[in-house]
């Protein structure tokens, strides 16, 4: 699954924040919401997993 198959999921919408983080070690590679540029930069990675919170935010762990 890719993170652009994710986002158009109906869990996202426009006030999700979006942790989008290294699988390796959890490091943050990018924030904000589905149609900033540095998430919109990642649409095609693929996903190793993702939590959603019921604070409306998603972490989402890719692949390498």
């Amino acid at each position: 699954m890719t993170i652009r198959s994710l986002l158009i999921n109906d869990i996202i919408n426009d006030d999700t924040k979006i942790i989008i983080r290294n699988d390796d070690n959890f490091r943050v590679i990018a924030y904000g919401n589905w149609y900033e540029d540095n998430i919109v930069n990642y649409n095609h990675r693929e996903i190793e997993s993702f939590t959603w919170e019921k604070e409306n935010v998603v972490y989402i762990d890719i692949v390498g």
